[in-house]
Parts: structure tokens; sequence; C-alpha cells
């Protein structure tokens, strides 16, 4: 899993080891804390004049047992300034197909779908995708 934000332009790593074949993204930010929970991850991190939260939530329920076996979490983010001014900020996020599957040569399928200025894309081995693609 990788993470990058663009901060008025410029690539910073926030998350994972990206192999990029292009430019490679050398700047990364510093994480300033971190609060665990039995259901939630948060990172605080720092760069560019910006302060990024990320949270992880698993949806667990101690008495759920379907909750519980479900292999999910939510991932949510929220930038703000931390040095007062502007700034133009995006989030990329990238999580390896062979998180479906754990044989990198088996085919997976894909489908992609956008809600409120949201894109999300799901992933599952292939042949249990109604609708979307494979590769």
């Amino acid at each position: 899993m990788t993470g990058i934000v663009r901060i008025d332009g410029v690539p910073y790593v926030f998350m994972g080891a990206p192999a990029v074949d292009a430019a490679p993204v050398s700047q990364g930010m510093s994480q300033i804390s971190l609060v665990t929970t039995a259901t939630r991850s948060t990172f605080t991190l720092t760069g560019g004049g910006v302060e990024l939260v990320v949270t992880f939530l698993s949806p667990i329920e101690p008495g759920d047992l379907r909750r519980q076996s479900a292999p999910l979490s939510y991932l949510s983010m929220r930038a703000s300034s931390a040095d007062g001014k502007a700034h133009a900020v995006s989030v990329y996020i990238d999580v390896s197909a062979e998180w479906a599957h754990g044989d990198s040569g088996t085919k997976v399928g894909w489908a992609s779908a956008s809600t409120s200025g949201v894109r999300s894309l799901t992933v599952t081995p292939s042949g249990s995708v109604s609708a979307g693609r494979e590769r």
C-alpha cells in the first residue's frame, strides 16, 4: 500500500515505499503522532506546510462474528494548513492487486465508482466481479 500527497505541486510519500518508473518521490512527510485503539489507528504527519491526518478504522464489534471476519478497513484523510497559508492538496492511494489474491500471477477483476468527488476502486479475485474489468 502506498500513499502520496501532492502539496502545491510537490509530491510527498506518507505511506509505503513506492516503486516509480518515472521521477522518484524523494520527499517524505514526518510523522508527528500515532494514536491507536482496538478499532482505529490515527497517524498525524506534516510536510510542505500541511498537516495530514490518516485514520484506519476496522468496523468490528465483539458480538458480531460476521463483522469480525470481514477483511476490511475504512481509510479516511483530512488535510489542513500547518503554517496558516493556503495550499493545493491532492491525495493518491495505491493498493497492490495482490491483496485480492496472494499469487501475483493470478488475474484479478476491478471496478470503479465515484461518489461525492471520491473515486473508489474495488479489486477481487478473477471471476467474482460481475461488472468491471480484468487484468
